[in-house]
């Protein structure tokens, strides 16, 4: 039993110190206000994030029912989350040379602020929800993902609607303008106003009525590690993994070493469909007849 505990012990040290590696090696931005709880998936740990900590690609944010966040980018992009928000913030590294243009951030639920300025990359961003999406460059945009509906008020610069099929491919839509209003409803179209919806506006959160915050300096100081909370359970990442194969990037690879876990692996078999890619570690196949047994 000692030799277990300094074993444990030994793992969990060598988790920080690969997870403090990580941070310094590949952060992208930095938690600039946490308001309740935001939850951070990275790797297979899920952990609690402070003001200060860093944000890399890869990651999952949630924020509870009564949470707000804002995370900073080097490039200059702010993020809002708002309550009960989950955003994903797939691998630069896993796009293909067949990708869209432009970052993807993938929203799933909840309430997202996104204000870019001239620093933004030339590709810009898309921003993208199951039901509707926007790629856009240097603008202030408001969106709302409640699936399977999606809204999005651009309040200044210029976006291009982007149409998510079931597979994850966009079709590029209308121009959006500022001041404009999309939202589309489940097997519709996406329909364009000249001004936000009034129950879109009475619902949006307090803190997205002004600007978001801007304090660059974060992003120089000492990086405030998240607390371990655990790893994670299917239920944390099933939402994420029935995303379209285009949109999981790194992911589901990722996750693969949980499958060791007797209920992550029965949990992942009962949804064995939505992620085919683990269908070989899954279900084997079985070793030829007269094969010598595996040891």
């Amino acid at each position: 039993m000692v030799m277990i505990a300094r074993t444990l012990g030994f793992t969990g040290m060598l988790f920080l110190l690969l997870l403090s590696g990580r941070l310094g090696a590949a952060e992208v931005g930095v938690v600039t206000v946490a308001e309740g709880a935001i939850r951070v998936m990275r790797g297979t740990m899920a952990l609690q994030a402070a003001q200060g900590a860093r944000v890399q690609p890869g990651d999952i944010l949630e924020t509870d029912n009564r949470g707000i966040g804002v995370v900073e980018f080097g490039d200059g992009l702010i993020l809002g989350l708002g309550p009960g928000t989950r955003l994903f913030l797939p691998e630069t590294t896993s796009r293909g040379r067949g990708a869209e243009p432009g970052q993807p951030i993938i929203l799933l639920a909840g309430w997202l602020k996104a204000e870019a300025g001239k620093q933004a990359p030339a590709d810009g961003y898309r921003i993208l929800a199951p039901a509707l999406g926007v790629a856009i460059r240097e603008a202030r945009l408001l969106a709302r993902a409640s699936a399977p509906s999606a809204s999005l008020f651009l309040e200044s610069g210029a976006g291009r609607l982007l149409e998510p099929d079931a597979a994850g491919k966009t079709t590029r839509g209308a121009e959006l303008g500022p001041g404009q209003f999309a939202q589309r409803a489940p097997a519709q179209r996406p329909v364009i106003l000249d001004r936000p919806a009034t129950e879109f506006l009475a619902s949006m959160p307090r803190s997205f009525r002004d600007a978001l915050p801007a304090r660059p300096a974060l992003l120089k100081t000492a990086a405030v590690a998240p607390r371990v909370e655990r790893e994670v359970r299917y239920d944390d990442v099933r939402d994420w993994l029935q995303l379209p194969a285009a949109w999981r990037g790194e992911l589901t690879k990722r996750l693969a070493v949980r499958l060791r876990d007797p209920d992550f692996r029965a949990a992942a078999i009962a949804n064995a469909p939505s992620h085919p890619e683990w269908h070989s570690i899954l279900f084997p196949p079985r070793p030829p007849e007269g094969a010598p047994a595996q040891q």
